[in-house]
């Protein structure tokens, strides 16, 4: 066999030369086949990661799209909780003194309403919509049950207490007021009884429901308030609840049960039986 040595010493300094030139060509043409190779299989797969990218985007734009369709932000908002000087009041406050349509307000003693400031926007608001307010029974047994719940710094679990600071103020409301009923859709005001449990506070402000919570061992103010706009699937729920109200307390309501008791009782006919005994 013939080593690489023997062989060199057998050829001229042209022929050697010549090697040379074409083992490096050969090294450059296989230098540029793999740059061609590996550029062109970069390419590649940069594409196709940009394809997958712009394919990601355009799912994740139907998804959010489809999430905004089902609950939009806009359609809900909650404030931490209830209470006196809080966004929920302020948000409250702006919307009572908007209202284009009707004022609903549902819950426990809604004590609230009995306030200077909100008696002012009523008087007012109710020459234009309907205003409409309902309050639990001080009386009533379900009062009672509820207050078993409530903790030991509620305000009202004295039943003369609250007719005499709160009862009180919103009769002179009706007084003063042109006074409408839970069936109509005439501007006026009027405020109800209820005796049944309740679970939760509802304001209805034209498009806009707010609810909190009545919780265990909690007041309604130390809830938070969920502020659902039409449009919002719990929106239709609470309207549903709102429309149940209505329907019953202006007597139009079938009981689900032959013992419901659902009772509702206009607070001004109240005080007259009352005064008459």
């Amino acid at each position: 066999m013939v080593t690489i040595e023997e062989l060199l010493k057998h050829i001229t300094s042209e022929q050697y030369q010549a090697v040379i030139v074409i083992l490096f060509g050969a090294i450059f043409a296989a230098t540029a086949i793999t740059y061609k190779y590996v550029e062109k299989h970069f390419k590649l797969s940069r594409q196709s990661n940009e394809d997958e990218i712009i394919v990601l985007k355009k799912e994740l734009d139907k998804l959010k799209k489809a999430g905004e369709k089902v609950m939009p932000s806009d359609l809900m908002k909650i404030y931490d909780f209830s209470g006196e000087n809080s966004e929920s009041e302020k948000h409250l406050l702006s919307s009572l003194s908007n209202a284009k349509e009707e004022i609903f307000v549902f819950g426990l003693t809604r004590n609230f309403y009995s306030d200077d400031k909100i008696q002012k926007i009523l008087v007012e608001k109710c020459k234009a919509v309907p205003v409409k307010i309902f309050m639990m029974d001080p009386d009533g047994k379900s009062k009672k049950e509820r207050y078993r719940l409530e903790p030991s710094r509620a305000a009202y679990r004295n039943s003369d207490v609250y007719k005499e600071k709160v009862e009180k103020t919103f009769l002179q409301l009706i007084y003063d007021c042109k006074e409408t009923s839970i069936g109509s859709k005439d501007p006026g005001i009027c405020f109800n009884y209820y005796d049944f449990p309740c679970s939760f506070a509802m304001e209805k402000i034209d498009r806009e429901i707010r609810v909190f919570l009545y919780g265990y061992g909690k007041r309604g103010t130390d809830s938070p308030t969920f502020v659902f706009r039409e449009g919002h699937t719990c929106y239709e729920y609470f309207s549903s609840q709102i429309d149940w109200i209505k329907e019953h307390g202006a007597g139009n309501g079938m009981p689900q049960w032959h013992d419901s008791d659902i009772v509702f009782t206009n607070l001004a006919t109240k005080a007259l039986q009352r005064e008459s005994r």
